[in-house]
This record gives C-alpha cells, sequence and structure tokens, in this order.
C-alpha cells in the first residue's frame, strides 16, 4: 500500500519539500555517540577494564626492554669491578704466595656470585615474559567480548527501530541506505572496527610508553621533543579533519551505488524489454565513478600524510642521536636502549596516525547506525502501551468508527485524509471506490496505525486505538494485501508461523480457499517449500494462500486491499466465494480496484481528495443518474 501515489495527488506540496530525505554527513562522531556504543560494549567500567589491561600488557612489554637493559648493564665486565688485584708488593716470598691464593679465591667468589645474580635476573625476565603472555590473552579475550557486545546490542537495536519505523521513513528512504546499514556499516562493527581499534589502542600506549622511555633516557633533549610532538600533532589533526570528511563521503557514496543494482534487479525484465540496459549502465558508472573517485582521493591524502611525518619522526631520532653522542653521562646500554626506542618512534608515528584515521572513520558507523536508532526512536513516539481500560474483548463486536479523523503521511505534507467521520456496523460489509490517489488505502493505513493521525480519533468497540499498543491491534486485524506475501520456507510455517494450529484446521482452511487439492499434490504437503516471494506458485494462488492465513486467524476485522486486482477472474471468483461463506460474522473493508468486487456490499463510499464525498447503498446509488457511484460504474463500462 504505497503512500506515494497519494502525495502525487496534491499540487500545494511546499517547495522545499524533498521525496528522498537527504543523507547528512555534515555532523562527525559526537559524545554522544560514543557513549552509546560505549554502552552497548557493557558500559564505562567495562571498558575503563579493557583499557587498564592494554595499558598494563603494553608496560610489562617496554618493561621487559628495561629488565633486558640493566641486565647487559649489570653483568658487562668492561664496566664492573668484579676482578680484584691480585698484585700484592712484599718482599717475603710466601707472603706473595699467600696473597694469589687469596685473591684466586676472590676471583672464584665473584664469578660464582656473578653467575647466581644472572640467573636471578633471566628468571625475572622469564617471568616478566610468561606474565607478558598472560596479559595479552587476558586482555585480547575481554577486548573481543566487549567489541562483539557491542556490535551485537547495536544490531539488535537498529532492527527492532527498522522494523517499527512508521510508512513514512521508508517513503523518503532508499532502499539502499537501509541495506547499506545493514551490510557495510554492520560489518565494519563486526570486523573492521574491532581489528582497528585494537591496534589503535595498541599503538597508542606503545608510542606514548616509548615517548616517556625516551624523555626518561635523554631528559637534556625533553624541550626538542616536546616541540617536534606539537608539530606532529598539529598536522596530524589537520590531516585527520580533512580525511574523515573523505571517508564519510566515500562511505555516502556507496548507498546510490547499492540502490541502483537493487532496484535495476527487480525491474530487469522491464529494462531488457524497453533497451534501457546502456541507460543503466551509464548510471552505473556515474555512481560508480563517484564512489572510487573517493576512494582514490584517500589513499592519496595517506601519501601526503606519511611523508610529513617521517619527517618529523626523523627529526627526533637525531635530536636522540645528538644527546647520546654529546651526553657522555648516558651508558652505551641504555644508549643502545634509546636508539631502539627512536627508530620505533620512527615508524611508529605514520603507522599511529594511520590507525587513529582509520578507526575513526570506521567509527562513523557507529554514528550512522546510531542515527537511525535515534530516528527511530522519535519516528515511534506516538507508540504507547496499553492503558489499564482496555477490555479483553474489544475487539469481539467489530464495531468501527472514524470521528473527524485526519492524517498526514509527514509533516511537511498536507492531510491525505480530511475529516473523515464515517461509521461500520458489526458485521457489515463496506466497500471504498474512487479513483487513484483519492485516500483509499490511506484509510486502511489509518485502521492499522501505519501513520500517526494529525487530529480526531478512531474506535473499535468503542475504544480509541491509539491507547491499543500496535501488537495488540495489528494481531487483532486481517488483512489481504494487493500483492500477496510469501517467505521463503515451508507451506506450513507462512500459514502457520508461530505454530497455533493443528494439522486439521490448516487443512479446513486450505480447503476452505479451494487450494487443498494444489497442495495435496505436492510431494511434501504442508512440508513443501515456498522460493522467495513464492515464485513457485501462480499470484492467483500466491493469494489464496494469504486468504487461508486470514482465515485461520479469524479475526472480526478484515481488510481487502484490492486483494483481486493482479488475479484473473477465476482467483476473483474463488476470493468472493470465500468471503462470502467463511467472513458472514466479519466486519469487511474493501478497497476496491473493480467496482463489481464491491457491488454487493451492505454500504459502499466514494473517496475523493481525501474526503468521504458519497456513501449509501450500492444499487440504490446505480439507480441515480447525479450519484459518483454511477458515474464510476459507467466510466469503468466505456473502458
Amino acid at each position: 500500500m504505497s503512500t506515494m501515489s497519494t502525495i502525487s495527488q496534491y499540487s500545494c506540496v511546499p517547495e522545499d519539500f524533498e521525496l528522498v530525505a537527504k543523507e547528512d554527513i555534515s555532523k562527525n562522531t559526537s559524545f554522544e555517540q560514543l557513549g552509546m556504543y560505549v554502552k552497548a560494549c557493557g558500559g564505562v567500567v567495562q571498558c575503563l577494564f579493557v583499557l587498564l589491561l592494554f595499558i598494563i600488557s603494553v608496560s610489562i612489554q617496554v618493561l621487559s626492554m628495561w629488565w633486558l637493559t640493566f641486565i647487559l648493564k649489570e653483568h658487562n665486565p668492561t664496566s664492573s669491578n668484579n676482578i680484584t688485584n691480585p698484585t700484592i708488593l712484599s718482599d717475603n716470598t710466601t707472603d706473595l704466595n699467600s696473597s694469589t691464593k687469596n685473591a684466586t679465591y676472590s676471583n672464584s667468589s665473584t664469578k660464582s656470585e656473578g653467575e647466581s645474580n644472572l640467573i636471578f635476573n633471566a628468571s625475572i625476565y622469564g617471568g616478566i615474559g610468561l606474565l607478558m603472555v598472560l596479559f595479552h590473552m587476558i586482555r585480547g579475550v575481554s577486548y573481543v567480548k566487549t567489541v562483539l557486545k557491542g556490535s551485537t546490542r547495536l544490531h539488535e537495536q537498529m532492527l527492532q527501530h527498522i522494523i517499527n519505523m512508521p510508512m513514512s521513513f521508508f517513503d523518503s528512504t532508499p532502499t539502499g541506505r537501509i541495506i547499506n546499514r545493514f551490510s557495510s556499516d554492520i560489518l565494519e562493527l563486526d570486523n573492521r572496527l574491532p581489528l582497528s581499534g585494537e591496534i589503535t589502542l595498541l599503538g597508542i600506549v606503545l608510542l606514548l610508553a616509548v615517548i616517556i622511555s625516551l624523555i626518561i633516557i635523554a631528559p637534556h633533549v625533553t624541550v626538542a621533543f616536546i616541540l617536534l610532538l606539537i608539530i606532529f600533532v598539529v598536522i596530524s589533526w589537520t590531516f585527520t579533519r580533512s580525511v574523515l570528511e573523505i571517508k564519510k563521503l566515500d562511505n555516502t557514496s556507496r548507498s546510490p551505488l547499492i540502490s541502483l543494482i537493487t532496484t535495476s534487479l527487480y525491474g530487469l525484465t522491464s529494462l531488457f524489454a524497453y533497451r534501457k540496459n546502456n541507460v543503466f549502465f551509464s548510471w552505473f558508472s556515474d555512481l560508480h565513478d563517484k564512489h572510487t573517485s573517493f576512494s582514490f582521493l584517500f589513499y592519496l591524502s595517506d601519501r601526503w600524510i606519511a611523508v610529513r611525518l617521517e619527517f618529523i619522526a626523523n627529526l627526533i631520532l637525531f635530536a636522540f642521536i645528538i644527546s647520546v653522542v654529546f651526553i657522555k653521562e648516558i651508558s652505551a646500554e641504555f644508549a643502545g636502549l634509546g636508539l631502539v626506542f627512536a627508530v620505533q618512534f620512527i615508524g611508529m608515528c605514520y603507522f599511529v596516525i594511520r590507525l587513529l584515521i582509520d578507526a575513526a572513520a570506521r567509527f562513523d558507523s557507529v554514528k550512522r547506525v546510531a542515527e537511525y536508532i535515534k530516528v527511530g526512536e522519535e519516528l515511534q513516539s506516538f507508540e504507547i502501551e496499553p492503558t489499564t481500560n482496555v477490555s479483553p474483548n474489544w475487539m469481539d463486536i467489530g464495531h468501527i468508527m472514524f470521528e473527524d479523523y485526519s492524517m498526514r503521511y509527514r509533516s511537511d505534507l498536507p492531510n491525505t485524509l480530511k475529516k473523515i467521520h464515517l461509521q461500520v456496523l458489526p458485521g457489515q460489509k463496506l466497500g471504498i471506490a474512487g479513483r487513484s490517489g483519492s485516500g483509499k488505502s490511506s484509510l486502511g493505513l489509518a485502521l492499522f496505525r501505519m501513520v500517526a493521525p494529525s487530529s480526531g480519533t478512531i474506535s473499535i468497540g468503542g475504544q480509541d486505538i491509539t491507547e491499543v499498543s500496535l501488537k495488540e491491534l495489528r494481531s487483532r486485524i486481517s488483512i489481504i494485501p494487493q500483492d500477496p506475501v510469501l517467505f521463503i520456507g515451508t507451506i506450513r510455517y507462512n500459514l502457520d508461523p508461530f505454530n497455533n494450529y493443528t494439522d486439521e484446521q490448516i487443512w479446513s482452511a486450505l480447503e476452505n480457499c479451494y487450494m487443498k487439492n494444489a497442495i495435496t499434490a505436492l510431494k511434501n504437503g504442508l512440508d513443501s517449500d515456498v522460493e522467495e516471494d513464492g515464485k513457485n506458485f501462480s499470484v492467483g494462488q500466491r493469494q489464496l494462500l494469504c486468504l487461508a492465513r486470514v482465515l485461520l486467524r479469524a479475526n472480526k476485522i478484515l481488510v481487502l486491499d484490492e486483494a483481486t486486482s493482479s488475479v484473473d477472474a477465476e482467483t476473483d471468483s474463488l476470493i468472493q466465494n470465500t468471503i462470502k461463506q467463511c467472513f458472514t460474522n466479519c466486519t469487511i473493508m474493501i478497497i476496491a480496484h473493480r467496482l463489481n468486487t464491491i457491488v454487493e456490499c451492505d454500504k459502499v463510499i466514494i473517496m475523493d481528495n481525501g474526503k468521504v464525498v458519497e456513501e449509501g447503498i450500492p444499487n440504490e446509488l446505480l439507480q441515480k443518474s447525479n450519484s459518483k457511484f454511477y458515474k464510476l460504474w459507467k466510466a469503468r463500462e466505456i473502458m
């Protein structure tokens, strides 16, 4: 039941009206969206705990390098005084021999003590290594569980909100944009963002540890380090802001491409029938070139920053080498450790900035998912919990009342239904006729609360439907749409997805819909497979299966939205016979495309420009040559 045909009827649409909502790419990731992701991951405490594990694991890794340097310094023979002087000047030969023996004993004792210290220090080094492995494992497991929890919760929240979105959202949002959220953006949250985030956190903590170590080893060049780091941060910040905008354009340019492919697949037959495949290729090429141009610009920017960051990192290395050469207080062991850190710093600078940009760009997917969650919360504000006054038998009567009801599909559009006052008595069969865009289908949408009212009320059995939950309301009203809907699965699943009915009840419904013989002829009966959209059944059979599904539910109110407009005359006759025989006690609203389907109704109404312009008994209206219904009937005969 599309609403766009209804919108097109108005000549007073605002000049700034946009049929398709534009995607906002101007906003960067906010603290609110970051907080939403942290909350989805388990909260601030859990995220801080994971961050602490990163700090501890990197600290242990750096500590192992410091301890190894300490061992080298402690047991370097050229820098220790482990050898006692064996020469003692004495004229007494006996004293000389005695002194020589004492010196030899002293050397043996010192050597034994040094070996003992070496073993002790090596044992500590080994213990640090085991501790490092242990914390790496704990950190990895904790991190994976945390981020997967976050992506799972965000996916569930977005899915829940998308399912419950009002029709206005789907009218203004291209399908490709929604698919992009659930495919590309969720893929980022599941795989790429966790990997990028882990490496980024490790890189940042390790870079800070390297900078602190360099300052401790060579404190004289702290000022030079700080100045270079400030330049480093300024260049990085400037680059990051630019490249993130490019990445946003890269992400948003993918949605039109997906939309074009999706819509073209649905209309593939028409494309070839009208020989418009070249037009498709032209559109596809333009959108693909636009998308790849942003990707190419992203990689060019990457090389721009690489040259500048490597130059600054080399200046820091040069400053450290100068300090080692001219400042004699630094020992050879710690000078070597400092050079290792300085060389490591060169590679890490560019690497960490790349990681930060990559993580921030991928975090844009969190922002896009969070936007849909927030939009869902805003658009679903009209859904309220049922009141305590709702009677459990409120739907049993089947009495429907529209009282000055008005409705619009979007807040920036005129009313589609205008001051509708209509009463449908219990068990009455109401036919709804009118030209295309007159508001016929909008009445059905209003009954299901697919769109929030702008004024007035609809009551069923004396109960205002806005005071009833959507789940309760929609589960108590049945509908047979113009296009039959079948899902991948079995026939049993399509008729009874929640296993509420017995096989006897299901076969009875199929028999009443004239589908029992067709299903019996299948090899697996009720367990026979149904392909996507029910393509292994004809259109008429699909509509009859939908009718059987309605029969099983046995609701008191039934809406037929041009249910027979796309089926042949034989299937139309079968549907009409089933309605006459099985829905005698139901209140039925028939939205008519073929006027002969409502000529036997208890009452018909004629819609025009969102208003009820005529109502009455069909046979009586056909007797009046000036009635709207009569004119529609005559127009049908001419056509």
